[in-house]
């Protein structure tokens, strides 16, 4: 709700990222544009490599970021790892228990491929506004009390002031000088 994500079907890839559907863009906007494609473009059997020198192309991209891709809503990520290593001579033996074949020969066209995950994580990503109403609120909240509070303090400060001025005034004025008979 917070986001914006896509899962949109592609016409050159099967499953949607944000990165094919750039590429996808690129080489529709080249095609629309110069009648061809580059040769790192997805395949499209009706067009041509382009010929035009790679400057002119860079500047159409440029020019035209017209690709609104957006975020993925789902994805997964396999990393591939290899590693590899001969087989061992017990492992062949039994293989090869009754076939008659030289160790070179075993070698070169024998193997044992074992495919497995490296992890099985599955991790979550929401998105999230970064500053929602509630926090607005509050923060208007707080600064119109920091002032309202500030304002009011001074006021009653103010009036403390001129209240013991006059109070100081008055018993100034009140106050009768005394005749000392010296």
């Amino acid at each position: 709700p917070h986001g914006h994500c896509e899962n949109m079907k592609l016409k050159y890839f099967e499953v949607y990222s944000p990165d094919n559907c750039q590429i996808e863009c690129l080489t529709e906007l080249t095609i629309q544009n110069c009648g061809c494609r580059l040769q790192s473009m997805p395949y499209n059997s009706g067009y041509y490599f382009c010929f035009t020198p790679t400057s002119a192309i860079f500047l159409l991209f440029k020019t035209h970021d017209q690709c609104s891709c957006s975020v993925a809503c789902s994805f997964k990520i396999f990393d591939p790892t290899l590693s590899y290593s001969s087989l061992s001579k017990m492992v062949q033996s039994r293989l090869l228990h009754g076939i008659d074949l030289d160790s070179l020969t075993r070698k070169r066209n024998f193997l044992v491929v074992n495919l497995y995950y490296k992890e099985l994580n599955y991790e979550q990503i929401t998105q999230q506004r970064a500053y929602d109403i509630i926090a607005l609120l509050c923060d208007i909240g707080g600064s119109m009390g920091l002032f309202i509070g500030a304002s009011v303090m001074t006021m009653f400060e103010v009036i403390d002031l001129l209240s013991n001025s006059l109070a100081t005034r008055m018993l100034t004025v009140n106050k009768t000088p005394t005749k000392s008979n010296i």
